[in-house]
């Protein structure tokens, strides 16, 4: 499996995971591409996602620029996400990326998780 770390979506193809912190269920992340943001948006009004630690929604878009396999990833409250729970998120990512068969897995990578990239990373290869 390939793997890449992004701040924007280079592939379309494989799985792209969209981490979701509480606070973006009101005000989405500027990196969400657009129809990114139309889905969470659908899906916090229909109370199909609420962004609980380790929450994971998988669907499938139709965008040609983006993969066709999408999956929001909760990921709690912004202040309490540290290195810890990145490998947590990364070892969810990495089974389900696993079980989904996917060869390429992309993930947009918020400014706040940036300074987690590598336990992220960590988690999802002992994930896998």
């Amino acid at each position: 499996m390939k793997i890449t770390v992004n701040k924007k979506v280079k592939s379309t193809k494989g799985l792209m995971v969209v981490p979701v912190f509480k606070e973006n269920l009101k005000k989405p992340a500027k990196i969400y591409p657009q129809t990114i943001k139309k889905f969470l948006e659908k899906r916090v009004k229909a109370k199909e996602f609420n962004a609980k630690k380790l929450e994971l929604l998988p669907t499938y878009i139709e965008d040609k620029k983006l993969p066709e396999k999408i999956a929001l990833l909760g990921c709690g409250k912004k202040d309490k996400f540290k290195g810890r729970k990145a490998r947590e998120l990364g070892g969810k990512l990495g089974k389900y990326a696993k079980s989904s068969d996917s060869e390429i897995l992309t993930i947009l990578i918020l400014p706040e998780m940036a300074e987690y990239v590598e336990e992220l990373l960590e988690g999802i290869l002992m994930g896998k």
